[in-house]
């Protein structure tokens, strides 16, 4: 059997896709599952049985990715904000006022107005 890199782990294993290469199987991709769920779909669906380090490192770039999404997440959330902001001031809406509805400290909503000159 070949030895392929799934991610920086070593299987073994001989998963190709149509054209002969390397393929990451489409069920490893999946975010909602975690390293126990991948490891087990890899044993059951694959014949692939990781060594423990294998598993320690599959559940650190679990874990890795989990963190990575919510920070995306979270920066979506803070960008959205800042742009209801700006556009409250725009308008000409109290610096309190944008603060309160957008959940932001007021500090920021002064910053934020002294950059685009609104105040």
């Amino acid at each position: 059997m070949s030895l392929l890199p799934l991610s920086g782990i070593w299987i073994r294993g001989g998963l190709r896709t149509a054209t002969g290469g390397p393929s990451v199987p489409n069920s490893m991709n999946d975010s909602s599952k975690n390293a126990s769920e991948k490891i087990t779909t890899l044993h059951n669906d694959f014949g692939i049985d990781l060594t423990q380090e294998g598993e320690g490192d599959l559940a650190v770039m679990c874990n890795l990715g989990e963190g990575i999404y919510e920070d995306g997440l979270m920066k979506g959330k803070q960008e959205g904000k800042i742009e209801s902001a700006l556009e409250m001031l725009k308008d000409g809406v109290d610096l309190d006022k944008v603060a309160k509805y957008t959940k932001l400290s007021l500090s920021i909503i002064q910053e934020l107005a002294k950059q685009n000159k609104l105040i």
